[in-house]
């Protein structure tokens, strides 16, 4: 007979938030006393003010010194069982901004995606959208590298292709890796395509050699950076790099290869998107430092903690908390999280 595992942090956050409201049911203040947010001090976050918006109430705060966002974001959980909604919470100098959600998500969101709108980006390309229905875009020279993990069957495989036909709609060159060879077949004639180990050595051997050609090219332009060379010239197009299934790279020489993109080709005007339906420790055996070189990640609903923090970093469990609905997902970047958000359907 197999042990039932209770869910620790969600009876906990039951009961705190419980005490909560049997003696002080009017403030949100009440949270942020119930899960001692304070400083040194003892100085909570001061409510400054709190107004109604279409999907629910957004609640500014002022921060003490010793008090930043992380201090909520590790709580977040207490905030949504407390107020029966979906929580984001932005961060902004001293302020705080906690916005709550109760209305639903809408089932269908169209793939609606304009480049010119984003001309100022060099590889533009659609997260999704944020529970007060705000569309996400991100630039992938930015972050330049990003992971997507999450469970067969909630949505990691419509991120991908609506991030792709986005990238493409661009005038990027896309290749993939796909080692399930299903889902990106039908894209051949827009994208260079590996299925096979063989195939996927070659690619990835091309793009080695693409990152270096591109370095001297910049070094005897005099530029620092693919962007700065990228003003005056119009001959290197951006390259993104797909790789889906992880797990399934198992050859010495790709590991190598991945690796080095990861710390050199972002200069060269190389990103990388590495997804996988199992993110658990095993998945980073055989490769050195790539998990630091992914600023962005995407997570839809995966089997536990563990894994949650695999994709999010270390002490994010987001991923984990989500509901069990196709397309949910917790966006990070490294410099803000958006969660959780729909992305778009095929």
């Amino acid at each position: 007979m197999t042990a039932v595992k209770p869910d620790i942090i969600g009876l906990t956050s039951s009961i705190i938030t419980w005490v909560i409201k049997q003696f002080k049911k009017d403030s949100i203040r009440d949270v942020i006393t119930g899960t001692h947010i304070r400083n040194k001090e003892g100085v909570e976050p001061y409510l400054l003010k709190e107004h109604k918006t279409e999907t629910g109430i957004d609640y500014v705060f002022a921060l003490p010194a010793g008090v930043d966002r992380s201090d909520f974001e590790k709580n977040r959980h207490y905030f949504e069982s407390y107020t029966n909604s979906i929580v984001e919470i932005e961060a902004k100098g001293r302020r705080l901004i906690l916005k709550t959600h109760r209305s639903e998500f809408k089932k269908v969101i169209p793939f609606k995606f304009d480049p010119a709108l984003y001309a100022d980006m060099i590889a533009p390309f659609p997260v999704g959208m944020t529970p007060s229905g705000k569309l996400i875009v991100e630039d992938m020279y930015q972050l330049p590298h990003m992971m997507v993990g999450g469970m067969t069957g909630y949505g990691k495989t419509s991120f991908l292709l609506g991030a792709m036909v986005a990238l493409l709609l661009c005038e990027v060159k896309v290749s993939v890796i796909d080692r399930k060879g299903v889902d990106f077949p039908r894209f051949s004639p827009w994208v260079n395509l590996a299925l096979t180990d063989a195939e996927t050595e070659v690619l990835l051997r091309c793009h080695i050699q693409e990152m270096h050609r591109r370095q001297s090219i910049l070094r005897e332009a005099g530029c620092q950076n693919y962007a700065e060379y990228a003003e005056n010239h119009n001959d290197l197009p951006y390259l993104v790099l797909f790789i889906d299934e992880l797990t399934q790279i198992r050859n010495k020489a790709c590991f190598e290869a991945i690796g080095d993109m990861a710390v050199l080709s972002r200069v060269s005007g190389i990103s990388m998107v590495l997804a996988t339906q199992k993110p658990n420790a095993k998945i980073w055996d055989g490769f050195t430092d790539v998990r630091s070189q992914l600023a962005g990640a995407m997570c839809f609903h995966v089997r536990d903690v563990t894994d949650s923090q695999i994709v999010l970093g270390s002490g994010n469990t987001r991923g984990a908390e989500l509901p069990k609905i196709k397309g949910r997902g917790v966006w990070n970047n490294d410099f803000d999280q958006i969660s959780p958000g729909n992305v778009f359907k095929r």
